[in-house]
């Protein structure tokens, strides 16, 4: 059985009449990760490979800058806890300070340009083809099992023009993302001047996420909000939407896709 997802007995009715059934369902579980002793956050997740995710949460809150910053990091699934133990520093520069779903309680709404601080990524030359990335969506639909059998959860995957480098899957539209950097920290592989997909509806928390690991192409099988097309604009990242096989909508930075168009 994949850890995660479980079954559950469901009546399910159709127009051949009434039957009696067993059906796959994504796996929930929440985690609170404390940072040398300290809770940084609760978050409710797929339960597998917390590791990656611990250390990708680690690395868009600024917690950590690299590998080396974390000395261990302890999953006691009995109590629902990630234990962490880093080198002592000031958040990052950049560091992520709208978290969404991973907001500890007692914060407040965060208001105002969430760009600022951000490092322009616009300087960053890698390109795709429109045939390449449509390539990647096709492989990237085909990539989670766990999401055929329950429909219940995001993916996210760091790619190449020439295919998926890492592929992830979470229910929580940001987790699966933090799952691709905390993987790719852990395994050494760079993120810069590379391609994301995702299949998450894109906020400008995602697009400011991405850009923080040098990522300036973000593609998503879904849609994009307007404050995540403008923060797009300002930091220089191309951002693409409803990608298919097919075709897509680049909304900013469109020479990187090559055939979509100059500066």
């Amino acid at each position: 059985m994949n850890k995660g997802m479980d079954t559950c007995p469901v009546v399910r009715l159709s127009r051949h009449g009434v039957v009696g059934t067993d059906q796959a369902v994504a796996r929930e579980f929440a985690l609170t990760i404390k940072v040398n002793g300290r809770e940084l956050v609760s978050l409710v997740c797929s339960p597998m490979d917390l590791e990656y995710l611990v250390a990708g949460v680690l690395l868009s809150e600024g917690m950590i800058s690299d590998g080396h910053d974390i000395r261990e990091i302890v999953i006691d699934q009995q109590a629902c806890e990630a234990r962490v133990q880093t080198e002592y520093r000031q958040s990052a520069p950049g560091a992520n300070t709208a978290r969404g779903s991973h907001v500890p309680a007692g914060q407040g709404t965060v208001t105002g340009d969430l760009s600022a601080g951000v490092p322009s990524i616009a300087h960053l030359d890698s390109t795709v083809s429109a045939r390449q990335l449509s390539a990647l969506v096709k492989a990237f639909n085909q990539g989670s099992r766990l999401y055929s059998l329950t429909h219940g959860v995001h993916s996210a995957a760091l790619c190449e023009n020439a295919g998926i480098v890492l592929f992830t899957e979470d229910i929580g539209r940001r987790n699966a993302i933090d799952r691709v950097f905390g993987r790719s920290l852990v395994g050494g592989i760079l993120t810069q001047n590379r391609i994301l997909v995702t299949s998450c509806r894109v906020s400008s928390e995602v697009v400011l996420r991405v850009a923080r690991r040098g990522i300036p192409i973000l593609a998503s099988i879904s849609t994009a909000t307007d404050a995540a097309i403008r923060s797009a604009g300002r930091v220089g990242m191309t951002l693409i939407c409803q990608a298919t096989e097919t075709g897509m909508d680049i909304y900013t930075n469109p020479w990187r896709i090559t055939g979509a168009g100059g500066r």
